[in-house]
This record gives structure tokens, sequence and C-alpha cells, in this order.
């Protein structure tokens, strides 16, 4: 499994305007929504959350104090997401 930078997500000020933010690395998708607290939700694959199965999500508080506990949390979903990956192609299956 390749070596990745840690994830980092914008600053609390731009979600507290109650902005979505998406991002991607590779087929590996995550969206950050905020509500009364932060939403998440993660997805494989080339198409958007409304057309994917959603794999995780997972609620923290809407303060400044989630935000490294989110990017850990997205840093755990992506080794897990490699894993997938790998045992997708050593099994011979389809990646989505």
């Amino acid at each position: 499994m390749a070596k990745h930078e840690p994830f980092t997500i914008l600053p609390l000020e731009y979600f507290t305007f109650k902005n979505s933010f998406s991002g991607s690395r590779g087929d590996f998708n995550y969206k950050i929504i905020p509500q009364d607290n932060f939403h998440l939700l993660v997805w494989y694959g080339k198409n958007c959350s409304a057309k994917s199965k959603i794999v995780a999500e997972k609620d923290f508080p809407l303060e400044e104090e989630s935000r490294p506990q989110i990017c850990q949390w997205l840093d755990q979903q992506f080794a897990i997401y490699d894993q997938w990956r790998l045992d997708q192609y050593l099994s011979g299956g389809q990646k989505n």
C-alpha cells in the first residue's frame, strides 16, 4: 500500500457558514456536510455521493477540536479503502 499525505480540511469558519466540502483521493471520495454537527460521508468510485453506495458515515461536533479528529478518521477510512482495493485486485474482482 502506498504512503500518502495525511488529510487536511478547511478552517472551521468555512463550515460555520454551512458550506459543504467534497474531496477525493483517486476513487476514494468524501463529503463534509455541516449541520448541527459535521456529518461525513465516504464512498468509492467515480460517481457522486447521490449515485454511490455510502460505505462509512460519522458525525463530529461542529467545533475546532473536531478538525484533527476528522482528519484522523479520514486517514483511517482511506486505509480501509486501500486494503479493499488491494483485496479486489488480488481476488480479480471489480473495483466498484
